[in-house]
């Protein structure tokens, strides 16, 4: 029995790191509020060089979003014992409330956005990736240096592309689905996720052209990621699960996203089409077997979170036991690694864990947990660890009050690691009780 409770113990630990790294996210990557550059997570900072960039923002804003959506619901119905050690649900709804705005505002961009085009931004559905001003260092002890898209002398830089509406999708869907009842100045934002989801994809859609174009700038195309007509069918129903209402037009080459079910396909020698088309399938369930597909498609760069996506929005599928009590262990393990260490880049040391990328689920397996020395003195947000946490807490870990839309525990392996002496006493308990099986 000591062994069990060794065990419990141990599991209690990515609790704290969770909070730990929440708690630096609002004080050294991203500053809550209504204002330009307000409620974006910045991709990275360097402290001894003073430095801080906001790049793919609405990447990260995807995963923000995602993470503030879970950890309210998990609060709110208490589902995790001892999770949150008496934080209000009601404080995390306003952050994500701020962080919904945040989109519609990237959305709303300023006529500065463009100078040499005539038409301001409206709420169209064509966002910019950041709006984070020149001066906004200030907001954060030790920067003398500020980089983002918005600032660039490139103005075109700023432009949406598919990656980064890809995963708004992924964020706006889990908002949706876990926050649905959460109120704000008398503002429902499920709602609002499915007002911006749907707005999003009416616009990358295009009428069924699914070519995106910047309506600011006289409908030019975005200069990266354009054409969206090869992952179309997956986008369909991607928008249809962050709207929630029929996709805006059908999506191209359905036999196309269908080949994507194969780990080898040669579209993924560039692993961004990976972790996009990952995104998407988590996000809409439109593969013959999404949870086995995805788990297939998803292990050859480690990334275990998408899977836990699709769990999380659609359920626990039948005929995956073994699946499931591995992807439980499998990212436990993974949540365990970082202790009190911080997701950072490790150069010149070697690392001790895989969290040493701005988002290792967007990064090759070969570049998680590398000491890079390019990215020397580099910290990051651990917003990857953080939606992780959260899926892996709301998939495997919760105990949902009944009649709650949220998805059980598959096969229910485990409903811990509880706080106190009662909590660890069960925990041994579910332990045997899994053990048995």
């Amino acid at each position: 029995m000591l062994w069990l409770l060794i065990f419990a113990l141990a599991h209690a630990a990515p609790d704290d790191t969770y909070w730990a790294l929440r708690d630096r996210l609002d004080t050294e990557f991203l500053l809550p509020g209504e204002d330009p550059g307000d409620s974006l997570p910045a991709a990275h900072r360097t402290d001894a060089a003073g430095e801080i960039k906001w790049a793919d923002t609405t990447v990260l804003q995807g995963w923000y979003l995602g993470t503030l959506a879970i950890e309210y619901a998990l609060l709110r119905d208490g589902a995790v014992d001892g999770f949150g050690d008496g934080r209000d649900a009601q404080d995390t709804a306003t952050e994500l409330a701020l962080a919904l705005h945040a989109v519609d505002r990237l959305d709303t961009f300023s006529a500065d956005a463009f100078p040499d085009c005539q038409q301001p931004g409206i709420l169209d559905g064509f966002f910019v990736r950041d709006d984070v001003p020149a001066d906004f260092g200030v907001h954060f002890d030790g920067v003398t240096h500020l980089e983002s898209d918005w600032t660039d002398s490139n103005p075109w830089l700023k432009e949406m592309s598919q990656d980064q509406a890809i995963h708004l999708w992924m964020g706006l869907a889990l908002v949706r689905h876990f926050a649905s009842d959460a109120v704000v100045d008398g503002v429902n934002l499920g709602d609002e996720a499915a007002a911006a989801g749907g707005r999003i994809g009416t616009h990358v859609a295009a009428d069924g052209t699914w070519l995106i174009t910047n309506p600011a700038c006289d409908d030019k195309r975005v200069e990266r990621g354009a054409d969206a007509r090869f992952f179309s069918t997956g986008m369909a129903a991607a928008i249809a699960e962050a709207s929630g209402q029929p996709a805006p037009a059908e999506g191209l080459y359905p036999d196309l996203w269908e080949a994507l079910r194969d780990p080898s396909n040669p579209g993924f020698v560039n692993s961004d089409n990976r972790h996009m088309v990952l995104a998407l399938e988590g996000t809409g369930d439109s593969w013959a077997d999404g949870f086995g597909d995805l788990l297939a498609v998803s292990g050859v760069e480690h990334w275990d979170a998408y899977p836990l996506v699709y769990l999380a929005l659609h359920g626990t599928p039948v005929g995956h036991t073994a699946d499931l009590q591995a992807l439980d262990t499998r990212v436990w393990t993974d949540l365990q690694s970082l202790g009190d260490a911080e997701p950072a880049a490790t150069w010149p040391d070697p690392a001790s864990h895989p969290w040493t990328t701005w988002n290792r689920y967007i990064r090759p397996a070969d570049e998680q947990g590398a000491p890079d020395e390019g990215h020397q003195g580099q910290r990051y947000s651990g917003l990857d660890y953080m939606l992780l946490f959260d899926l892996h807490a709301a998939v495997f870990r919760a105990r949902w009050p009944s009649g709650s839309a949220k998805p059980a525990a598959p096969c229910g392996c485990r409903t811990g690691p509880p706080a106190g002496w009662g909590g660890l006493l069960l925990a041994m308990l579910l332990l045997l009780r899994r053990r048995a099986r």
